[in-house]
Protein backbone atom coordinates (compact mmCIF):
# COMPACT_ATOMS: atom_id res chain seq x y z
CA UNK A 1 0.00 0.00 0.00
CA UNK A 2 1.40 3.34 -0.98
CA UNK A 3 0.16 6.93 -1.28
CA UNK A 4 3.27 7.80 -4.00
CA UNK A 5 1.52 7.77 -7.44
CA UNK A 6 4.78 7.67 -8.46
CA UNK A 7 5.29 3.97 -7.33
CA UNK A 8 2.57 2.94 -9.07
CA UNK A 9 4.30 2.15 -12.13
CA UNK A 10 6.53 -0.24 -10.45
CA UNK A 11 3.56 -2.73 -9.29
CA UNK A 12 3.58 -4.54 -13.02
CA UNK A 13 0.19 -3.71 -13.52
CA UNK A 14 -1.45 -3.68 -17.23
CA UNK A 15 -4.11 -0.83 -16.32
CA UNK A 16 -4.54 1.57 -13.40
CA UNK A 17 -8.39 2.54 -12.69
CA UNK A 18 -8.46 6.04 -10.76
CA UNK A 19 -11.58 7.66 -9.67
CA UNK A 20 -12.24 11.24 -7.98
CA UNK A 21 -8.16 10.85 -7.43
CA UNK A 22 -8.07 14.79 -7.91
CA UNK A 23 -4.32 15.22 -8.92
CA UNK A 24 -2.72 15.92 -12.53
CA UNK A 25 -0.88 12.43 -13.78
CA UNK A 26 2.01 13.42 -15.94
CA UNK A 27 2.37 11.64 -18.93
CA UNK A 28 5.65 9.51 -17.97
CA UNK A 29 3.91 7.67 -15.63
CA UNK A 30 0.65 6.88 -18.04
CA UNK A 31 3.52 5.60 -20.66
CA UNK A 32 4.66 3.74 -18.00
CA UNK A 33 1.25 2.56 -16.42
CA UNK A 34 -2.16 3.43 -19.02
CA UNK A 35 -5.20 4.47 -16.66
CA UNK A 36 -8.86 4.36 -17.19
CA UNK A 37 -11.43 7.44 -15.24
CA UNK A 38 -14.28 6.67 -14.02
CA UNK A 39 -15.54 10.49 -14.30
CA UNK A 40 -19.12 11.51 -13.06
CA UNK A 41 -20.41 13.55 -15.87
CA UNK A 42 -21.12 13.03 -19.89
CA UNK A 43 -18.23 14.99 -21.05
CA UNK A 44 -16.93 17.13 -22.41
CA UNK A 45 -19.18 18.77 -19.57
CA UNK A 46 -18.07 19.22 -16.14
CA UNK A 47 -14.39 18.27 -16.32
CA UNK A 48 -12.95 18.90 -13.22
CA UNK A 49 -13.58 18.78 -9.29
CA UNK A 50 -17.07 18.82 -8.75
CA UNK A 51 -19.39 17.59 -11.64
CA UNK A 52 -22.16 16.46 -9.33
CA UNK A 53 -22.66 19.34 -7.53
CA UNK A 54 -22.04 21.77 -10.43
CA UNK A 55 -24.86 19.39 -12.54
CA UNK A 56 -27.43 20.28 -9.34
CA UNK A 57 -26.34 23.90 -8.58
CA UNK A 58 -26.54 24.26 -12.42
CA UNK A 59 -30.11 22.99 -12.91
CA UNK A 60 -29.36 20.19 -15.21
CA UNK A 61 -31.89 17.54 -15.48
CA UNK A 62 -29.37 15.00 -16.79
CA UNK A 63 -25.86 13.69 -15.91
CA UNK A 64 -23.80 10.49 -16.19
CA UNK A 65 -21.10 8.64 -15.79
CA UNK A 66 -17.85 8.37 -18.45
CA UNK A 67 -14.84 5.59 -18.48
CA UNK A 68 -12.07 7.72 -20.28
CA UNK A 69 -8.99 7.62 -20.94
CA UNK A 70 -6.20 9.41 -18.36
CA UNK A 71 -4.66 12.37 -20.12
CA UNK A 72 -1.94 14.46 -19.16
CA UNK A 73 -4.82 17.63 -19.08
CA UNK A 74 -8.27 17.71 -16.65
CA UNK A 75 -10.10 15.08 -17.32
CA UNK A 76 -9.48 15.72 -21.27
CA UNK A 77 -8.81 11.92 -22.42
CA UNK A 78 -10.74 10.00 -25.01
CA UNK A 79 -14.33 8.34 -23.39
CA UNK A 80 -14.41 4.12 -24.17
CA UNK A 81 -18.37 4.16 -22.60
CA UNK A 82 -20.56 6.83 -20.70
CA UNK A 83 -24.42 6.02 -19.54
CA UNK A 84 -26.46 9.13 -18.90
CA UNK A 85 -28.28 9.17 -15.39
CA UNK A 86 -31.41 11.46 -15.28
CA UNK A 87 -31.31 13.85 -11.91
CA UNK A 88 -34.33 13.87 -9.74
CA UNK A 89 -35.70 17.54 -8.99
CA UNK A 90 -35.07 16.86 -5.48
CA UNK A 91 -32.58 14.25 -5.27
CA UNK A 92 -29.39 15.67 -2.98
CA UNK A 93 -25.44 15.38 -4.28
CA UNK A 94 -24.83 12.31 -1.83
CA UNK A 95 -28.35 10.53 -3.17
CA UNK A 96 -27.08 11.27 -6.94
CA UNK A 97 -23.38 10.30 -6.03
CA UNK A 98 -24.55 7.12 -4.60
CA UNK A 99 -26.68 5.82 -7.87
CA UNK A 100 -23.47 7.17 -10.14
CA UNK A 101 -21.22 5.18 -8.12
CA UNK A 102 -23.55 1.87 -8.33
CA UNK A 103 -23.95 2.84 -12.48
CA UNK A 104 -20.23 3.70 -12.53
CA UNK A 105 -18.77 0.37 -11.05
CA UNK A 106 -21.27 -1.89 -13.65
CA UNK A 107 -19.88 0.02 -16.09
CA UNK A 108 -16.32 0.25 -15.42
CA UNK A 109 -16.31 -3.75 -15.01
CA UNK A 110 -18.58 -4.40 -18.30
CA UNK A 111 -15.86 -1.89 -19.87
CA UNK A 112 -12.97 -3.79 -18.76
CA UNK A 113 -14.50 -7.48 -19.51
CA UNK A 114 -15.57 -6.46 -23.05
CA UNK A 115 -12.01 -4.93 -23.81
CA UNK A 116 -10.47 -1.43 -24.37
CA UNK A 117 -11.66 -0.86 -27.82
CA UNK A 118 -11.07 2.39 -29.52
CA UNK A 119 -12.05 5.39 -27.77
CA UNK A 120 -14.07 8.28 -29.04
CA UNK A 121 -12.43 11.79 -28.40
CA UNK A 122 -15.16 14.47 -26.22
CA UNK A 123 -17.02 16.80 -28.76
CA UNK A 124 -19.42 19.56 -27.55
CA UNK A 125 -18.81 22.29 -25.33
CA UNK A 126 -16.63 21.80 -22.30
CA UNK A 127 -17.21 23.06 -19.04
CA UNK A 128 -15.74 23.22 -15.87
CA UNK A 129 -16.60 21.57 -12.35
CA UNK A 130 -14.90 23.97 -10.48
CA UNK A 131 -14.73 22.80 -6.19
CA UNK A 132 -17.26 23.77 -4.23
CA UNK A 133 -16.56 27.02 -1.61
CA UNK A 134 -18.62 28.28 1.28
CA UNK A 135 -19.20 31.03 -1.40
CA UNK A 136 -21.11 28.62 -3.55
CA UNK A 137 -23.68 27.59 -0.80
CA UNK A 138 -24.10 30.72 0.93
CA UNK A 139 -28.64 31.54 0.68
CA UNK A 140 -28.76 34.94 -0.50
CA UNK A 141 -32.64 35.55 -0.27
CA UNK A 142 -32.62 37.31 -3.34
CA UNK A 143 -32.06 34.67 -5.15
CA UNK A 144 -35.17 32.67 -6.78
CA UNK A 145 -36.36 30.00 -4.70
CA UNK A 146 -35.29 27.37 -7.32
CA UNK A 147 -31.72 28.45 -6.64
CA UNK A 148 -31.74 28.17 -2.79
CA UNK A 149 -33.21 24.90 -3.51
CA UNK A 150 -30.60 23.86 -5.63
CA UNK A 151 -27.26 24.87 -3.01
CA UNK A 152 -29.18 22.65 0.04
CA UNK A 153 -29.42 19.91 -2.35
CA UNK A 154 -25.89 20.54 -2.52
CA UNK A 155 -24.89 19.81 1.00
CA UNK A 156 -23.06 22.36 3.28
CA UNK A 157 -25.29 25.58 2.92
CA UNK A 158 -25.85 28.74 5.29
CA UNK A 159 -27.51 31.37 6.03
CA UNK A 160 -26.77 34.17 8.90
CA UNK A 161 -29.24 34.16 11.63
CA UNK A 162 -29.20 37.82 13.39
CA UNK A 163 -29.68 37.86 16.82
CA UNK A 164 -31.45 40.64 18.80
CA UNK A 165 -27.70 42.64 19.48
CA UNK A 166 -27.23 42.45 15.90
CA UNK A 167 -24.61 39.77 15.71
CA UNK A 168 -24.79 37.45 13.01
CA UNK A 169 -24.37 33.96 13.32
CA UNK A 170 -23.78 31.41 10.50
CA UNK A 171 -26.18 28.71 10.64
CA UNK A 172 -25.96 25.65 8.31
CA UNK A 173 -29.01 24.65 6.44
CA UNK A 174 -30.15 20.90 5.67
CA UNK A 175 -32.60 19.39 2.80
CA UNK A 176 -35.98 18.98 4.35
CA UNK A 177 -37.08 14.86 4.17
CA UNK A 178 -39.27 14.11 1.37
CA UNK A 179 -42.59 12.53 2.10
CA UNK A 180 -45.21 10.81 -0.46
CA UNK A 181 -47.67 13.78 -1.63
CA UNK A 182 -51.43 13.30 -0.90
CA UNK A 183 -53.88 12.05 -4.00
CA UNK A 184 -55.74 14.70 -5.45
CA UNK A 185 -58.75 14.73 -3.68
CA UNK A 186 -62.00 13.53 -5.83
CA UNK A 187 -64.70 16.17 -6.94
CA UNK A 188 -66.80 16.95 -4.02
CA UNK A 189 -70.82 16.97 -4.42
CA UNK A 190 -72.24 20.13 -4.61
CA UNK A 191 -73.75 19.85 -0.63
CA UNK A 192 -70.63 18.40 0.29
CA UNK A 193 -68.87 20.17 3.87
CA UNK A 194 -66.36 22.91 2.78
CA UNK A 195 -63.38 22.17 4.98
CA UNK A 196 -62.06 25.54 6.52
CA UNK A 197 -58.39 27.12 4.44
CA UNK A 198 -55.28 25.08 5.99
CA UNK A 199 -54.37 28.77 7.03
CA UNK A 200 -56.99 29.74 8.84
CA UNK A 201 -58.17 28.40 12.38
CA UNK A 202 -61.48 30.02 12.29
CA UNK A 203 -64.50 30.40 9.92
CA UNK A 204 -64.97 33.08 7.83
CA UNK A 205 -67.42 35.91 8.97
CA UNK A 206 -69.82 34.98 6.57
CA UNK A 207 -69.95 30.66 7.85
CA UNK A 208 -69.40 32.64 11.37
CA UNK A 209 -73.38 34.74 10.72
CA UNK A 210 -75.00 31.67 9.13
CA UNK A 211 -74.29 29.02 11.92
CA UNK A 212 -75.09 31.99 14.56
CA UNK A 213 -78.51 31.83 12.58
CA UNK A 214 -78.74 28.20 12.34
CA UNK A 215 -78.18 28.14 16.72
CA UNK A 216 -81.09 30.46 16.36
CA UNK A 217 -83.18 28.26 14.29
CA UNK A 218 -82.46 24.88 16.16
CA UNK A 219 -83.72 26.93 19.52
CA UNK A 220 -86.99 28.47 17.71
CA UNK A 221 -88.96 25.40 15.67
CA UNK A 222 -90.15 27.96 13.63
CA UNK A 223 -87.73 29.67 12.43
CA UNK A 224 -85.64 28.86 9.38
CA UNK A 225 -82.17 30.16 8.17
CA UNK A 226 -80.23 29.60 5.48
CA UNK A 227 -77.76 27.85 7.67
CA UNK A 228 -80.34 25.37 9.09
CA UNK A 229 -81.62 24.75 5.48
CA UNK A 230 -78.06 23.68 4.74
CA UNK A 231 -77.70 21.40 7.35
CA UNK A 232 -80.71 19.67 6.30
CA UNK A 233 -79.88 19.57 2.67
CA UNK A 234 -76.14 18.00 3.36
CA UNK A 235 -76.80 16.69 6.69
CA UNK A 236 -73.86 17.73 8.73
CA UNK A 237 -72.38 21.29 9.59
CA UNK A 238 -69.20 21.85 7.24
CA UNK A 239 -65.95 20.07 8.81
CA UNK A 240 -63.54 22.78 10.38
CA UNK A 241 -59.58 21.77 9.99
CA UNK A 242 -58.47 21.43 13.11
CA UNK A 243 -54.74 21.02 12.13
CA UNK A 244 -53.43 24.77 11.74
CA UNK A 245 -55.06 25.33 15.37
CA UNK A 246 -53.43 22.60 16.67
CA UNK A 247 -49.99 23.58 15.25
CA UNK A 248 -51.28 27.23 16.68
CA UNK A 249 -51.46 25.82 20.20
CA UNK A 250 -48.37 24.06 20.34
CA UNK A 251 -46.20 26.73 19.48
CA UNK A 252 -47.99 29.26 21.55
CA UNK A 253 -46.72 26.56 24.51
CA UNK A 254 -43.45 26.42 23.13
CA UNK A 255 -43.29 30.14 22.92
CA UNK A 256 -43.97 30.24 26.74
CA UNK A 257 -41.13 27.87 27.31
CA UNK A 258 -42.37 24.52 26.86
CA UNK A 259 -40.43 21.97 25.35
CA UNK A 260 -42.12 20.72 21.81
CA UNK A 261 -40.99 17.36 22.43
CA UNK A 262 -43.13 17.09 25.63
CA UNK A 263 -46.21 19.45 24.63
CA UNK A 264 -46.76 18.11 20.97
CA UNK A 265 -47.19 14.59 21.54
CA UNK A 266 -50.41 14.48 24.04
CA UNK A 267 -52.03 17.33 22.28
CA UNK A 268 -52.03 14.78 19.01
CA UNK A 269 -53.05 11.84 21.10
CA UNK A 270 -56.14 13.62 22.26
CA UNK A 271 -56.78 15.27 18.35
CA UNK A 272 -58.20 12.31 17.27
CA UNK A 273 -56.07 12.68 13.55
CA UNK A 274 -55.04 10.25 11.54
CA UNK A 275 -50.85 9.29 11.07
CA UNK A 276 -50.74 11.25 8.19
CA UNK A 277 -52.47 14.49 9.66
CA UNK A 278 -50.50 13.81 12.88
CA UNK A 279 -47.18 13.60 10.87
CA UNK A 280 -48.27 17.21 9.41
CA UNK A 281 -49.15 19.10 12.13
CA UNK A 282 -45.49 17.63 13.39
CA UNK A 283 -43.77 18.98 10.12
CA UNK A 284 -45.60 22.82 10.64
CA UNK A 285 -44.65 23.02 14.36
CA UNK A 286 -41.32 21.65 14.35
CA UNK A 287 -40.70 23.17 10.74
CA UNK A 288 -41.73 26.38 11.96
CA UNK A 289 -39.39 25.85 15.39
CA UNK A 290 -36.32 25.42 13.33
CA UNK A 291 -36.68 28.17 10.84
CA UNK A 292 -38.28 31.26 13.88
CA UNK A 293 -35.23 32.77 14.04
CA UNK A 294 -34.42 33.43 10.20
CA UNK A 295 -37.94 33.96 9.91
CA UNK A 296 -38.03 36.61 12.11
CA UNK A 297 -35.16 37.96 10.48
CA UNK A 298 -36.43 38.34 7.30
CA UNK A 299 -39.58 40.09 8.71
CA UNK A 300 -37.78 42.31 10.51
CA UNK A 301 -35.51 43.35 7.00
CA UNK A 302 -38.97 43.17 5.28
CA UNK A 303 -40.41 45.89 7.76
CA UNK A 304 -37.22 47.64 7.88
CA UNK A 305 -37.65 49.06 4.19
Amino acid sequence: MTTDVAEAAGVGADLGVVVAFGQILRAELLRQLPMVNVHFSLLPRWRGAAPVERAILAGDARTGVAVMGVAEGLDEGPVYAEVAVDIDPAETADELRARLVAAGSSLLVDTLRSGLDAPVPQEGEVTYAAKITPADLELDWTLPATDLDRRVRVGGAWTTWYLASGAGVKAPMWPTSRSTARPAPSPAPPCAPVPVPWHSSRCSPQAERLDAEGVAAERDPGRTSSSAQRRTACGARPAQDVRPSLAVGALDRIDEGAYANLVLPPMLDRSGLDQRDRHFVTELVYGATRRRRALDHLVDAHLRR
